[in-house]
């Protein structure tokens, strides 16, 4: 799922009267895949997360749910330099691996690359801004963690919840209108 305005401009010619410099800086449109991340390597199926889908919840579950027993998030953070942005794509796949089960290898071609372990621990990591290599044995998962179970459902609940207190306040503050008159 390319990024709206970093990976693809939506409705692009508008938004280019309107910023050209900026929408110029987004030089081409990457494409929505047609199938889901997963492939098999030596008959073991691995899921492929691109740049910031590591930050959507879905396509974490959908990989899982499609049997995916190790987790590859790939990135390119070059256009964020050294900003912390790299480290929060990186704090993300940590997360993703605790909530999934699954090694999450993070790799990025300049900023942080961290092969994460099922509860998050660090194995192996590469400098930012430096070229290299990381070969480890990571376990591979096929278990359903807690949060891999419930979070769609945790989803829509808080959902239900928030709109549940949003139609009380508003029964509630009409009610007290109403008592003003």
């Amino acid at each position: 799922r390319p990024v709206p305005f970093a990976e693809y401009v939506p409705d692009r010619d508008f938004w280019n009267l309107l910023a050209p410099d900026l929408i110029g800086l987004v030089s081409r449109d990457y494409a929505f895949g047609t199938r889901d991340g997963i492939f098999e390597l030596d008959g073991k199926p691995l899921g492929v997360l691109i740049c910031f889908e590591v930050a959507i919840d879905d396509i974490g579950r959908e990989l899982v749910a499609g049997g995916a027993q190790i987790i590859l998030s790939q990135t390119n953070n070059a256009d964020f330099g050294r900003s912390d942005e790299t480290f929060q794509q990186a704090a993300l796949a940590r997360l993703r691996a605790i909530e999934t089960g699954r090694t999450v290898v993070n790799i990025s071609t300049v900023g942080v690359s961290r092969i994460f372990l099922p509860n998050g621990q660090i194995i192996s990591e590469l400098p930012i801004f430096e070229p290299g290599i990381m070969v480890e044995k990571v376990p591979l998962r096929t278990s359903i963690t807690p949060a891999m179970a419930v979070s769609p459902y945790f989803d829509i609940t808080l959902n239900i919840l928030a709109l549940g207190l949003l139609i009380a306040a508003i029964v509630g503050k009409l009610g007290r209108r109403g008592k003003k008159a």
